[in-house]
């Protein structure tokens, strides 16, 4: 059986300072739900979007994002979640990026790392808009 690679988009992005230990950062995120891949295969089926990343962060201009990183695939709740750690130095952890290609994801767990401390940088969703249906359709017709 030959297995189809499937195109998706990032949905949403959220940047966070949390300027802390790393190991701290990681128990932070076990806790919340995050589990994180152990293999690196993982991480190289993701590499496009750890780029995508990239371009991303150059456009928004925040020059202090271009220092060391480690890039990370966590999952939540079975949905993949791309997770960019930037370092001051080998242990302590400055910025966090998360995306995720499903939509509510990171925005409903926003407030959970603000509570822990991280404060939101930036935060950007694409969602898609449902147009109320103009009637109720049932199989005898429309009310």
């Amino acid at each position: 059986m030959r297995r189809v690679n499937i195109s998706r988009s990032i949905k949403s992005i959220a940047i966070f300072d949390v300027n802390r230990d790393k190991n701290l950062v990681l128990l932070d995120l076990k806790v919340l739900g995050f589990k994180m891949a152990r293999s690196s295969y993982r991480i190289e089926k993701y590499t496009s979007y750890f780029k995508t990343l990239d371009e991303f962060v150059y456009s928004l201009g925040i020059k202090e994002l271009n220092t060391h990183y480690r890039d990370y695939v966590c999952y939540y709740m079975s949905k993949p979640v791309l997770c960019r750690m930037y370092y001051r130095n080998p242990n302590l952890v400055r910025y966090v990026i998360l995306a995720s290609f499903y939509p509510g994801i990171i925005k409903n767990m926003v407030s959970s790392f603000e509570n822990n401390y991280w404060k939101k940088i930036f935060f950007f969703e694409i969602m898609r808009l449902r147009q109320p249906s103009k009637g109720i359709f049932f199989s005898s017709g429309e009310i």
